[in-house]
């Protein structure tokens, strides 16, 4: 019988799900997904105590450049890709700044970035605006003296015009597994997008006062100009309080969560593959690949449906056979932005082909309404996701369609509140941690990254 049929079929007992009340983890303690949830949200309540007045001028930084008709790069820390949330046509995503650092920025651009780059300085002894902060791949954050010595040099606070301080550690994850030397949970990708939907959202809101209009990514209907937000007040609070609130909310799909683990746990038991999947390379597929804090186990994979292929290793390309060979032993984490992309319904029709088990992140709605047809979460195996929307949250004037989605964050958070009750059951049933990577950047980093690379392929988690 076909994988995908037997997750239907299997009783609970054989996930090790029967004495697994939602409040109560492995360990007699709350789930690790649940902790880790509860700690990222503390930590984002505390960048936003801290940090809002250093947001909102950056924010009118930026207005203000593109009001003088000068330049808006960005490139912000947003999980393993800087582009994590802004795929191509991303809905809700503004058109008035551009996704790259170019050499030849003038004088009056602004570059919001804490990517390190060999030129930043020199850009800004030109009059080039810099907002930056620290992130875990560079100096400038926590714990920096365990940073490698080829990446010493890589701090941007020195010269920086507003520094956003992120509490970006050198180990980028949070959470203690019992029995591995490295912990897992990454945060760099919620922080980075909560801090930048928080000030685009305030550009927005400035551009759109003035009068000003622009272009918004995605296939949203026009809106009407029906305004949601009161325009002389700061946006970015309005987001951080409805980002905050479905960040909240992903604790009531726990069950669901601990479920799509379990789903995981049995393939990777069984010698099956872990798949993620998203049909842009730098969304979920490579948040699940080789990441800092992340599982050996999860293999990322994107593409058009006819060219699907797995992401290489950032870091030691040329390591793996990128065909993508799926068996009825294996199940994917589906990362999706809409419900009824015609790409991602072709990709499932793969996986259900081959009799994988199919679980879905992703937003199951368009403005609050569940598509007629097919649908990628309909679907599933099992689905996760019910909190978020495909569209923007807000409507400004002269504005044709809804700005800053919060889909991005929210799978981000479901994603690794899974890889923790992955760890979790993994230790439970057989006793041993599985396979966590350390960061790249760290000194011995890159050789310890080698070494457990070769534990999971010998054990397979």
């Amino acid at each position: 019988m076909k994988r995908r049929n037997m997750v239907k079929l299997l009783p609970l007992s054989v996930f090790g799900l029967t004495a697994l009340p939602a409040t109560v983890g492995a360990f007699g303690v709350k789930p690790l997904g649940l902790r880790y949830l509860d700690r990222v949200n503390t930590l984002l309540k505390k960048i936003k105590a801290s940090e809002s007045e250093e947001m909102i001028e950056a924010s009118h930084r930026m207005a203000q450049t593109i009001r003088n008709g000068s330049k808006v790069y960005i490139v912000w820390d947003s999980g393993h890709s800087n582009d994590y949330d802004l795929w191509p046509d991303r809905p809700g995503r503004p058109d008035f700044f551009e996704q790259r650092i170019p050499e030849d920025t003038k004088k009056g651009d602004l570059i919001l970035t804490n990517n390190y780059e060999d030129n930043l300085k020199a850009m800004h002894d030109r009059g080039v605006f810099i907002v930056s902060g620290p992130r875990p791949w560079g100096a400038d954050c926590e714990g920096s003296e365990l940073i490698a010595d080829r990446m010493k040099h890589m701090k941007i606070r020195p010269f920086a015009d507003i520094w956003i301080n992120l509490y970006a550690t050198s180990y980028g994850a949070i959470m203690d597994v019992p029995g591995s030397p490295n912990p897992t949970g990454p945060v760099s990708g919620v922080v980075g997008m909560m801090t930048f939907w928080m000030m685009i959202s305030d550009v927005a809101r400035l551009l759109a006062a003035d009068g000003l209009t622009f272009g918004v990514y995605g296939d949203e209907p026009n809106v009407n100009s029906k305004v949601t937000v009161n325009i002389n007040e700061p946006l970015g609070d309005d987001y951080f309080d409805a980002a905050i609130g479905q960040q909240e909310a992903i604790a009531a799909e726990f069950k669901t969560i601990n479920d799509i683990a379990a789903m995981a746990v049995h393939s990777a038991l069984q010698g099956g593959r872990v798949y993620v999947y998203s049909r842009h390379t730098a969304n979920l597929c490579a948040e699940g690949t080789v990441r800092r804090g992340g599982l050996a186990l999860t293999l990322g994979i994107s593409g058009p449906p006819d060219k699907l292929r797995l992401m290489e290793d950032p870091l030691r390309q040329g390591d793996r056979d990128p065909i993508f060979k799926p068996t009825d032993r294996d199940m994917v984490i589906m990362g999706i932005g809409k419900p009824d992309d015609p790409d991602d319904l072709a990709a499932l029709d793969i996986f259900k082909k081959a009799g994988m088990g199919i679980a879905v992140i992703g937003p199951a709605i368009r403005n609050n309404v569940v598509p007629n047809g097919r649908t990628v979460p309909k679907e599933a195996d099992l689905y996760a996701g019910h909190m978020m929307d495909t569209y923007g949250l807000f409507a400004l004037p002269g504005i044709k369609k809804k700005i800053a989605p919060t889909s991005g964050l929210i799978n981000n958070q479901i994603f690794w509140a899974v890889c923790c009750q992955i760890a979790e059951q993994i230790v439970e049933r057989t006793g041993i941690a599985p396979v966590i990577f350390l960061s790249g950047a760290l000194k011995g980093g890159l050789e310890r990254l080698d070494s457990d690379k070769e534990i999971y392929i010998k054990r397979g988690y």
